[in-house]
């Protein structure tokens, strides 16, 4: 099932129902979906949102009042923002189910649990540039909303989260959290099993404030940032790496990367939890 023209994706779409069942299914959808049921089971299917033209469709909202699950390796994905929000319980019940989004909201669900291998992500892995694509603060200060962030779980792209969990009891990881910038608001517990990752290695600046030096000759200085990161010597050059930066007492800016940011092999420092 396909809404909206891909090439002229700038309308809203609603769908509302008690339940909504997929089993070996699609829904795509160019523009912004609006979906409002009390139970959403997914068995082998995916919900595509391309919605990366603009801001006006840039935020698709899902609201499950009851039940959401995720089985055999279902997928929700969004090009642009997308929340979803819910009363009762979203389980990821096991492997290859994902819900990702270039900046993604879950909020005040009773419960959350992610499966093993499962996995929530934000920003989208490999995206390309456009206007949707969360602006990490590379080149700032630590924001005031990371210290004091606001108390409600709208979905709101001026704020630096890439992914946001806010006003849920409990939270269950044994599979995969990743983002640029997590952040656990008004949660109870969060509980990360054996197989559970909550990560945002690598998904920083790939300049940043403590960037390392670029030689002559492609050698890259490491990234600094609790300390300075460490020189690189090839072939008679130097690339000096990066200085250090931020709080040892509150660590609060994103990781600084190293190397040509204009070729494959550059690195991106580490985000935030």
């Amino acid at each position: 099932m396909t809404f909206g023209l891909s090439h002229y994706a700038t309308s809203a779409f609603e769908l509302i129902a008690e339940e909504l069942l997929m089993s070996g299914s699609q829904i795509k959808v160019n523009g912004a979906l609006r979906m409002t049921v009390k139970m959403h089971l997914m068995l082998n299917s995916k919900i595509l949102i391309n919605g990366n033209v603009g801001p006006i469709v840039s935020t698709s909202l899902l609201e499950v009042s009851n039940l959401l699950v995720l089985k055999g390796s279902s997928v929700i994905h969004s090009t642009a923002n997308l929340g979803l929000h819910g009363q009762g319980y979203m389980n990821l019940s096991g492997p290859g189910n994902v819900v990702e989004a270039q900046r993604l909201v879950l909020s005040l669900f009773y419960s959350i649990h992610v499966g093993e291998e499962s996995v929530l992500r934000g920003p989208l892995e490999n995206a390309s540039t456009h206007i949707v694509t969360p602006h990490l603060y590379c080149d700032q200060n630590c924001p005031v909303e990371i210290l004091h962030p606001p108390e409600d779980c709208n979905v709101n792209s001026t704020l630096p989260f890439t992914l946001q969990v806010c006003r849920v009891e409990d939270v269950r990881v044994g599979g995969f959290v990743e983002g640029s910038v997590i952040h656990f608001h008004s949660v109870r517990s969060v509980v990360i099993l054996p197989t559970g990752v909550v990560t945002a290695s690598g998904l920083g600046c790939v300049g940043g404030v403590g960037r390392g030096d670029l030689s002559s000759n492609g050698l890259g200085g490491g990234g600094g940032h609790g300390g300075k990161g460490g020189d690189g010597y090839y072939d008679g050059k130097f690339a000096i790496g990066g200085g250090s930066y931020g709080d040892a007492d509150l660590p609060c800016e994103l990781g600084s990367g190293s190397g040509n940011t204009s070729v494959a092999g550059s690195t991106a420092g580490g985000g935030i939890i």
